[in-house]
């Protein structure tokens, strides 16, 4: 039997507590990786912080556009410049 509208997924707030539980517990090696990858690949360090930004800020999109269909934006491109 589904549950009741406006009912929260129980296994979604479940997964989501453990998640956030390992990740509190991970942040001081995810800033030291992050400053390692910086001085090492600095094109990955970008692209790595470039895919994190969806996680933390909104959506950018266009109020008015003359352009017939919308494009996402895109910030880097798979192309290293740092080669």
């Amino acid at each position: 039997m589904p549950r009741k509208k406006g009912t929260p997924n129980k296994i979604t707030w479940e997964t989501r507590e453990l998640l956030q539980t390992i990740l509190e517990g991970e942040l001081d090696h995810i800033s030291s990786a992050l400053l390692r990858l910086r001085g090492e690949n600095p094109f990955g360090y970008l692209k790595t912080l470039t895919g994190l930004l969806p996680y933390i800020l909104p959506k950018c999109t266009e109020l008015e556009s003359e352009a017939k269909e919308k494009k996402p934006l895109t910030w880097f491109t798979d192309q290293n410049p740092f080669e």
